[in-house]
Order: structure tokens, then sequence, then C-alpha cells
């Protein structure tokens, strides 16, 4: 295990899991929000705010940029937190290293604009870049709740007969909003950054009433057959985990294309924490693998 796991651990632990321990503490979650880029880590992207839709985007821009590629990023933050520096580190480095066009997309949030205002926005971004640029040429990566949202998305778009993106990135992928598998209770011990009662939380006020089970609400519920190929990273200390295996074992049944990865012993979302975290640089290259 790396120094810098172990200085992870340790502040994820006492900065980000007080947040949900004891219930949502939603006010103190949202003090890391970074709507617009503010960080140094840019490598060498412009960003440009505008809409897609109707809804909110931030544009990234590499310095030398494909036609046509485009990477939409979902963010993570339990749909009820907005975009953070690591969600800039991670989209600045896949334009940068890939030279596709970043959409960062800046979707509703929870409890203001519960389900289905977020899927609702992702469904009309994608819809809007696949008019523009081509459906095959979008790559459509999601941490956590994102990761979540993604695979909802691509859902609703299947479903309604419109084109699907090319591939989606799944990194550590909030699948059940219910958090009800047997097997997470075992693994809230090990988990520094998720605690389930502050998530549920979280889940209900996205939810706002609606069946939580529903695939659009917990993709892992949904049918899966047809769906763009996909790579799903997961770490093996998160709660996360047990919803991610079902989700495995789902795809294989239904003849999904999924490239599964467990990390040993890393945290949720280790992948954006990549610029100190040689463990997060292993997972950018898978992903950036993937979407070559």
């Amino acid at each position: 295990m790396s120094l810098q796991r172990l200085l992870l651990n340790f502040m994820l632990y006492y900065r980000v899991r007080p947040t949900m321990v004891d219930g949502l503490d939603l006010e103190k979650l949202r003090e890391g929000d970074m709507p617009e880029p503010q960080t140094k880590r840019t490598w060498g992207c412009q960003y440009e705010t505008g809409h897609l839709a109707g809804v909110n985007v931030i544009y990234v821009r590499p310095a030398k940029m494909n036609s046509d590629d485009v990477l939409v990023h979902l963010h993570g933050g339990l749909y009820v937190a907005g975009i953070s520096e690591p969600h800039w580190w991670l989209i600045s480095r896949l334009c940068h290293e890939t030279g596709r066009l970043g959409v960062m997309v800046d979707y509703r949030l929870a409890p203001e604009h519960p389900f289905p205002a977020a899927v609702d926005d992702a469904v009309a971004v994608l819809a809007e870049l696949a008019n523009s640029h081509g459906a095959e040429n979008l790559v459509v990566s999601g941490d956590s709740a994102g990761g979540g949202l993604a695979v909802a998305s691509a859902m609703k778009l299947r479903d309604d007969g419109a084109a699907m993106p090319g591939k989606l990135v799944l990194l550590s992928p909030w699948l059940d909003i219910t958090l009800d598998h047997p097997n997470i209770l075992s693994l809230e011990k090990k988990d520094r950054v998720l605690a389930k009662s502050g998530a549920v939380e979280a889940g209900d006020l996205y939810a706002n009433g609606m069946d939580p089970k529903s695939p659009y609400l917990s993709p892992v519920n949904g049918d899966l057959s047809g769906l763009p190929p996909m790579l799903l990273l997961i770490g093996t200390s998160e709660i996360l985990l047990p919803d991610c295996q079902v989700f495995q074992v789902k795809a294989v049944s239904q003849h999904a294309s999924l490239d599964y990865r467990e990390y040993p012993k890393l945290f949720h979302v280790w992948p954006l924490f990549f610029p100190i975290l040689p463990e997060g640089e292993k997972a950018i290259a898978e992903v950036l693998r993937f979407i070559s």
C-alpha cells in the first residue's frame, strides 16, 4: 500500500465520511462544490461555460482536439452535491490524453430538483451531442452517482429508441440507491468514504417518493442487454461493491459487453485522485486503454 493511499484514506475518512455517518449533512457535503474549474491542474485545457438542450455544461477543450470525438462526464455526489475539484482533474486529463472535447454536465440536483431531473438532463445533453457529433463518437464517463446516471441514461435512450453513446466508463458506480444488499453491512467498516445511512438518505431525497428499485433510479435492476460496451472499476473496500458484483453477473447473463475490474482494498472513486495516488494512475491507464 502506498503512503499516498494511507494519507488519502485518513483525509477522506475525516473530511468526507462525517457528512453521512449520522444521516446526511447536505450543507457540509456541498462545501466542496466547484461548479467552475479553479484548479492549477488543467493539463493545458481551456474551459467554457455553455448550455446544451437547456442544460448547464462546461466545455473542456484540450490543446490538440479531434474534430468529432467527445467525452461526457457525469459527476458523482449522491445526486445532491455538485462538481468538485477531482472531477476537473479527471475530465481534463482524459481530454488531454485522448484529444476529445470534454463536456462536464452540471445536471440538476436533489432535493431542489429530484428524479427524473438528472436523467432528463443527461439524456437531453447526450441526444444533442449525438445529433452534432454522432452517437458513436461519444464516450460517457461517470463516477459514483454519475456512474449510475450514465447507465440509467443509456437505458432511457435505448428504451426510447434513440442513439446511444459509443462507450460507458463507470468508476465506483452507485447502481442501487437502496443499498439493501446484505453484504454491504460487513463492508461498511472498511469503507473510508461512504456511510450507508447518509447515502440512503440522499437516495431518498433523489427518488422523492418514486419506487427506488426503478431501473432509472437503480440501474442494477434494469435490462442490460443492448447497452454500449462498458468499463467498470470498483474497489473491494467500498459498500458499492456487492451491487457492482450483481451488475457484473447480470451483464454476463444478458450478454452485455462489460469489462469488469475489482481493485483490492481501494476506496470509493480512487481513480479521481490519480495526480497524487499511484493506484489512481493505474486506473486512468485502464480507462485510456478502454476509450482508445
